[in-house]
């Protein structure tokens, strides 16, 4: 019994290292204290094409941020996603350029912007308002 307890420990431990290792904690630059976003970083080509896709749910707080170097200019669809996001698109800076609000699931409308873009932020329809994630928003996050 003692070793099951500690098998289960351990696979629980495991679990949450690998997923703190994995997510950035996002703020506005203008609300650096305010509680953060938890996305998960999305920088390969295998990890760009899944994206949410079938997610059943999403926490307010919750999301994923892409990565694409060089700049260039992102569209994105809804395709095999179940719930409705607001897709923000950034600049190398950091700063916000483009935004989706309320992309719809299953919508294969392309979404975004011919600007180059350096970062995608995909979060839980309403997050981006509760936010204020507006256009020349800065946003900042830590490097893993």
């Amino acid at each position: 019994m003692r070793m099951l307890f500690i098998l289960i420990f351990l696979i629980i431990y495991s679990t949450s290292s690998v997923e703190a290792q994995t997510c950035l904690c996002i703020r506005t630059a203008h609300a650096s204290t305010a509680p953060c976003i938890m996305a998960e970083a999305a920088r390969t080509d295998a990890e760009h094409r899944i994206g949410l896709m079938h997610r059943q749910s999403l926490l307010p707080h919750e999301g994923m941020l892409f990565f694409y170097h060089p700049p260039q200019p992102i569209f994105m669809w809804m395709k095999n996603t179940l719930v409705a996001l607001d897709i923000v698109f950034l600049d190398h800076s950091r700063t916000i350029i483009h935004r989706e609000l309320n992309a719809q699931p299953h919508d294969l409308t392309p979404r975004g912007t011919s600007a180059p873009v350096a970062y995608v932020l995909e979060v839980p329809h309403g997050t981006a308002s509760a936010y204020q994630m507006d256009i020349g928003t800065k946003l900042i996050w830590n490097n893993p």
